[in-house]
């Protein structure tokens, strides 16, 4: 998970930064990793999360609703805690996919 993380944090690095800050499912991507990796401590995912997409404010982005939780510390909290209690289905569509 940790490669992942990286490689995905790529994606927003200023070379790619442009083609990539509406790309919201490469955010939901980063943001299930950052989730399911047990090396990151609940309490640091938050900054984890926000030092990969390098963004400061996501009020100048046209955040559709489906990635609200985005915007708040409480429902981004509170989605790692659904996925982390839904890690095994995680984990299992990710197989499927790579595999």
């Amino acid at each position: 998970l940790d490669k992942a993380i990286a490689n995905l944090s790529i994606a927003f690095s200023p070379e790619y930064y442009d083609f990539n800050k509406n790309n919201w499912r490469l955010y939901e991507l980063l943001f299930i990793m950052i989730a399911l990796n047990a090396n990151i401590k609940p309490a640091m995912k938050w900054d984890k999360f926000y030092a990969a997409i390098k963004v400061k404010n996501l009020d100048t982005h046209k955040v559709p609703k489906r990635n609200f939780w985005m915007n708040a510390r409480l429902e981004f909290d509170a989605r790692v805690a659904y996925i982390q209690k839904n890690s095994k289905d995680y984990k299992a569509r990710l197989e499927k996919r790579i595999g």
